[in-house]
């Protein structure tokens, strides 16, 4: 959802490439997400085999209500390292840092 999100005129093959996933993941997905009445396909009448997503009313809240409770964590999580001590707060940092560079990008 965020992908779509990111860029609300991409086709499935951009957002597979984009996502780094293959097109077929990419359009079992969008299939699920307009099932649940969160998307909307529309053809594409440049391309007739590409289809592009929007989000309907619902799909709006659920986005929307997802950012807001990440914004809600991410300011929980800094208010707590802001009252760590200096020396517990570096540990952490250089874990997620390690982390970081563990996880593989999409790239």
């Amino acid at each position: 959802m965020l992908a779509i999100r990111a860029e609300p005129q991409a086709n499935a093959t951009r957002l597979a490439k984009s996502l780094g996933i293959t097109k077929g993941a990419v359009s079992q997905v969008l299939k699920r997400l307009e099932g649940k009445h969160v998307i909307a396909k529309r053809s594409d009448p440049a391309q007739k085999n590409e289809v592009t997503a929007s989000f309907t009313r619902l799909g709006r809240n659920a986005i929307a209500a997802f950012l807001a409770r990440r914004d809600t964590i991410g300011r929980r999580i800094r208010a707590y390292l802001a009252s760590l001590a200096a020396d517990e707060a570096t540990t952490i940092r250089r874990f997620l840092e390690e982390m970081a560079v563990s996880v593989p990008d999409n790239d």
